[in-house]
């Protein structure tokens, strides 16, 4: 992540002007170091790239309790589509949990990590996958 002070596309308008306090700002800012500024960097333990992906209609899942205060939720098809993976993934795009279903299971009971948070799930079909949003209190 990367932040700049200023963008210089932001003072075009400004700099058309002239007064006391534009020309000074106008002096300082052209002399300062304007490079973008590293505030925090990491590297991706797993990226999902794609070219092909089949996803599954969102209204065929029902992920609940959401919010769930335990953490606990459970995972069902509205339409029988049995589940062959779930991966959970932090709001900070970490998978912090994997799991492989029994063959034909169609609802799946499933424990969130400790701590409160927003989690993803991923739920992953012979049909496709589809991403669901979980919030743990």
């Amino acid at each position: 992540v990367y932040y700049q002070v200023l963008p210089p596309r932001w003072l075009g308008e400004m700099f058309t002007h002239s007064s006391d306090f534009i020309d000074s700002f106008k002096t300082m800012y052209n002399t300062a170091d304007k490079a973008p500024v590293l505030i925090a960097g990491g590297v991706l333990d797993t990226v999902i790239v794609g070219t092909s992906v089949t996803t599954v209609a969102k209204d065929v899942w029902k992920v609940f309790p959401v919010p769930s205060t335990t953490g606990n939720v459970m995972v069902q098809s509205a339409n029988n589509t049995a589940i062959n993976h779930i991966a959970v993934w932090s709001a900070e795009g970490r998978k912090v949990k994997e799991l492989t279903v029994e063959r034909n299971r169609t609802s799946v009971s499933l424990q969130l990590p400790d701590g409160a948070g927003i989690y993803y799930l991923k739920i992953e079909t012979a049909k496709g996958f589809v991403v669901k949003k979980v919030v743990r209190d």
